[in-house]
């Protein structure tokens, strides 16, 4: 009777490994799927966000992106000054993938962010990323 209750047991264990690979097998498909459909590609946000400074006297930085796959008509570069409203400070063309801001001050921090702008009206909002001082 115990060696019964031993392959219970064991029979017991089989299904646990196997429900936990199930959703690991699901997880894992579907960003996949997700990701080769066209309106997945259509918003996509711009990325890899590098922020350089253009002199030695660190006055003016140059943020640079990857552009999106898709049809992107073009990307609104706006800025927000110590986690204040954020303002488009200006509309550049789909080849256009840096733009350049002048160091007001050393106080305070201002943020970045870059969206695309697809063909079919779709944005590509990026994540914001920020520096210390005051940027214009």
């Amino acid at each position: 009777i115990s060696g019964g209750h031993k392959k219970d047991d064991n029979a017991t264990a089989s299904p646990t490994s196997s429900e936990s690979a199930a959703p690991t097998d699901t997880a894992s498909a579907t960003p996949e799927a997700t990701a080769t459909t066209t309106d997945a590609v259509s918003g996509e946000a711009p990325s890899r966000f590098i922020g350089n400074w253009k002199d030695s006297s660190k006055s003016t930085m140059v943020i640079t992106w990857k552009a999106p796959a898709g049809d992107v008509t073009g990307y609104k570069v706006e800025t927000r000054s110590n986690m204040g409203d954020w303002n488009v400070v200006s509309e550049v063309s789909p080849t256009t993938l840096s733009a350049e801001f002048a160091k007001g001050s050393e106080d305070g921090s201002t943020s970045f962010r870059v969206t695309a702008v697809y063909a079919d009206g779709s944005l590509g909002v990026a994540k914001a990323f920020g520096f210390a001082g005051q940027f214009e």
